[in-house]
């Protein structure tokens, strides 16, 4: 009886040791496998965005953002800098001027100020239609091709082809518009040459 019962103790024990011992491995392997996914995984954050009144996603991480993006936020700059009216123009600017970078935080504002009294002088009101784009992300630059109409009270007064380009920075995670303006087809990156009292509009 008693080698019956010391049999059987002996059992439990190699039991409970081969169940300690399959558990070992099984935490040992979990282990090595977060471990190599560790090692393997890109230390770059990246994430996507959709912002709520635009209609394609795009990306930034810790160093680059993706075309869409510059795209995106280009049409934002251009809503502000020439859909206006002598009502909402300051308000726009105030908004513009928020994602300015500092180095040209200063040319930015004179141009858009001049261009928000023009508008307020001769009652004028501007909107650009958009037909075309280009993305150049190795300068974080969009440049962008469509219609730029003028009125005067109620009367269109122009409605002429227009090149704008908008050029960004990126650093620590935040956006800033380092140039806005108007170019050309032919040399997106060459600006277009403007009397001192008449700004681009």
């Amino acid at each position: 009886m008693d080698f019956l019962r010391h049999t059987a103790d002996m059992e439990a024990r190699l039991g409970l040791r081969k169940f300690f011992i399959f558990a070992l491995a099984i935490l040992l392997g979990s282990n090595a496998m977060l471990a190599m996914a560790l090692i393997a995984k890109d230390n770059n954050h990246r994430q996507t965005i959709v912002p709520a009144f635009v209609s394609k996603e795009f990306w930034v991480d810790d160093s680059n953002v993706s075309g869409t993006y510059l795209e995106q936020m280009g049409q934002f700059v251009l809503n502000y800098a020439l859909n206006n009216t002598p009502q909402n123009v300051d308000y726009n600017i105030t908004m513009l001027l928020q994602y300015v970078s500092p180095s040209t935080f200063g040319e930015i504002e004179r141009s858009l100020r001049a261009n928000a009294s023009r508008l307020k002088a001769n009652n004028a009101s501007t909107g650009f239609h958009l037909t075309g784009v280009q993305v150049d992300t190795s300068t974080k630059s969009a440049v962008f091709s469509g219609i730029l109409s003028t009125w005067i009270g109620d009367r269109r007064t122009s409605h002429v082809p227009k090149v704008y380009l908008v050029r960004f920075a990126y650093s620590r995670g935040k956006t800033y518009i380092v140039d806005v303006r108007e170019t050309t087809p032919k040399e997106p990156l060459k600006e277009v040459a403007q009397p001192e009292d008449n700004p681009p509009t």
